[in-house]
């Protein structure tokens, strides 16, 4: 009866102590982040500069170029098939997408790694 009451009370303490271990993996930050920026912001902004912008997709240039627009103006983006994640949108829906600043000799755009569907 000891042996079997060791036993159960030492395989509860190894569940306890897997179930700590895993729940420290699954972690990630909490902590300050990357505020909303407006395209004007963005437009000033160094180039490779993490930024998030909410506003509207309201047309296709061509390839994997959009126009994006806040109320402050508009910025190309560049939105490569795979960063859509299934999420479908019209000019109407209110988006934020995150990314990073692409200063060029043309202009500046927005390289954009997700999009999420606000509206």
């Amino acid at each position: 009866m000891k042996r079997s009451l060791m036993f159960a009370t030492l395989l509860l303490a190894l569940a306890l102590f897997a179930g700590s271990a895993f729940a420290a993996e699954e972690g990630g930050f909490k902590g300050p982040s990357i505020g909303l920026s407006t395209v004007e912001q963005a437009k000033n902004m160094k180039d490779d500069a993490p930024i998030a912008l909410r506003g509207n997709i309201v047309r296709h240039l061509g390839k994997d170029n959009y126009e994006f627009k806040d109320a402050t103006g508009t910025i190309t983006v560049e939105i490569d098939n795979d960063k859509w994640g299934g999420v479908t949108v019209q000019p109407s829906d209110i988006v934020e997408i995150h990314g990073e600043v692409d200063r060029e000799f043309s202009g500046t755009k927005i390289d954009v790694d997700k999009v999420v569907k606000v509206q």
